[in-house]
């Protein structure tokens, strides 16, 4: 199916590489679903890779994986791939596509169930859960904008 290779691993956090693009991903212990925040898009796109690195990284989003089981996936909507990133990346879908491969991706190799995820955004971030909440309705579970 989908390729993907650890680029690295830190603190529990490690950051994946791929044809479609990079992710991080948090894995608690004994993971029981898996939830998607999406980042939002700094006036320099080439900053959505430090911001989604922050997001992923940040103590709070780790409290919360650890004490619900959720593994977070933290796609990287980087400026040259997904410009229009918040709208599912214009008519070909791309990002919305990279987003369904990352949730695939998380759920094959950990052995999930349930192929639906929480989505969270954040500004732009939101725009796009919000849309891929409308098209992809099958994959949502919850969206928090």
């Amino acid at each position: 199916p989908w390729n993907a290779a650890p680029l690295w691993r830190k603190d529990g956090l490690t950051a994946w590489t791929s044809g479609l693009g990079d992710f991080y991903v948090y894995a608690p212990p004994a993971p029981k679903g898996v939830a998607v925040f999406v980042h939002g898009a700094p006036l320099d796109p080439a900053d959505r890779p430090r911001i989604a690195l922050d997001l992923a990284a940040r103590p709070v989003v780790k409290v919360f994986a650890d004490r619900t089981g959720t593994i977070i996936a933290v796609p990287v909507f980087d400026g040259d791939r997904y410009p229009d990133f918040a709208r599912l990346g214009g008519p070909s879908q791309a990002a919305a596509v990279f987003a369904t491969a990352v949730l695939d991706a998380v759920v094959e190799r950990y052995g999930l169930a349930d192929r639906r995820a929480l989505f969270y955004g954040h500004s732009a971030g939101a725009q796009f859960v919000h849309r891929y909440s409308l098209v992809h309705p099958e994959r949502v579970l919850r969206a928090a904008l």
